[in-house]
């Protein structure tokens, strides 16, 4: 059985896609954003994903990496992350 991307990407992300499956993902977005679902999905990510980057960025200070190799820097994202984590858990365990 074989599908198309565009079937596989509409079975995965629950919202029409183009109709060509060749098209370039800036394109496959704004096609999505011109849809409701498409852009309650995109707004979303305001309370979500993006304040936990800008926590990350602005009050940990972290802005780049001190290592180079995506292995390294997969190791020091992780270490980011777990003290993201950790400052989040006494947080809300002093709540």
């Amino acid at each position: 059985m074989s599908f198309s991307k565009a079937t596989l990407l509409y079975a995965i992300i629950g919202t029409q896609v183009l109709q060509s499956a060749d098209a370039d993902p800036i394109a496959q977005m704004a096609h999505r954003l011109k849809t409701k679902k498409g852009r309650a999905d995109y707004a979303l990510r305001k309370q979500t994903v993006e304040p936990v980057f800008g926590i990350i960025k602005h009050v940990m200070k972290f802005r780049q990496f001190m290592v180079r190799g995506l292995t390294h820097v997969g190791h020091e994202w992780h270490l980011v992350a777990l003290a993201w984590n950790l400052k989040r858990m006494m947080t809300m365990k002093m709540a």
